[in-house]
C-alpha cells in the first residue's frame, strides 16, 4: 500500500511538473501578450520565408534591421503566420514581403489580426486586400482572395505590399482603444 501511494504521488509529481513546463513555454510565445503582433491566416503550400517590416514614423522607407523574419513551411491547409514585433516598437507602417520562393506562385490570404497589448482588430480577407497596396512582382485576386506573385524578366524578385492608409488608420484605433480612448 505504502508503495503505490508513493508511485502514485511520483507521477503526480512528473505530470504536474511537465504541465508546469508546458504552460511556460506556452507563456513565453503567446502574442497575446507582446505588444504588437501581426498575424496573418492564409494558405502557403510551398516553404518560404515571409518579412514584415515596420517603421514609428508612418512614412514608406523601412530600415533592413527593422524586420520581423518568419520561415513558412508549405501545406495545403490554411496556418497562421505571427510576427512578433520587438516590446518597445509601436509601428505606425507596416511593409508585407511575401516571400523569395519563385516557385510559391500565390498565396490565399483568409484574414488577418493585429494586437496590441489588450486591444485587436480582426481583419477580413477583403480588409486584408484594402489595407495593402502591392508592388509590380504582386498582384490582387481579390475575387479569389489571393496574391498572385509573378516575376519580371529584368528585375529582382521581391513581391512587397505597402501599407494603405486605411491599414495605418485600424492601426491608430487599435493604439487608442488599448489607451482606453474611443
Amino acid at each position: 500500500m505504502k508503495s503505490t501511494i508513493l508511485s502514485l504521488a511520483a507521477v503526480l509529481v512528473l505530470f504536474t511538473s511537465c504541465k508546469d513546463d508546458k504552460k511556460s513555454e506556452a507563456e513565453v510565445v503567446a502574442p497575446k501578450d507582446l505588444p504588437f503582433t501581426i498575424t496573418v491566416n492564409a494558405i502557403v503550400e510551398k516553404d518560404d520565408i515571409f518579412q514584415i517590416f515596420f517603421n514609428e514614423d508612418g512614412k514608406e522607407s523601412y530600415a533592413p534591421e527593422d524586420a520581423i523574419t518568419v520561415n513558412v513551411t508549405g501545406k495545403p491547409q490554411a496556418q497562421d503566420i505571427v510576427f512578433v514585433l520587438p516590446e518597445e516598437i509601436t509601428p505606425m507602417s507596416l511593409r508585407f514581403d511575401v516571400g523569395a520562393n519563385k516557385e510559391l506562385g500565390q498565396v490565399k490570404v483568409n484574414g488577418f489580426t493585429l494586437n496590441y497589448l489588450d486591444a485587436s482588430f480582426n481583419g477580413t480577407s477583403a480588409q486584408f486586400f484594402k489595407s495593402f497596396y502591392p508592388n509590380d512582382n504582386a498582384e490582387f485576386d481579390v475575387a479569389n482572395n489571393t496574391i498572385k506573385l509573378k516575376s519580371i524578366e529584368g528585375k529582382p524578385y521581391d513581391p512587397i505590399l505597402g501599407a494603405t492608409v486605411d491599414l495605418k488608420t485600424e492601426m491608430t484605433k487599435l493604439y487608442n482603444k488599448a489607451q482606453g480612448k474611443k
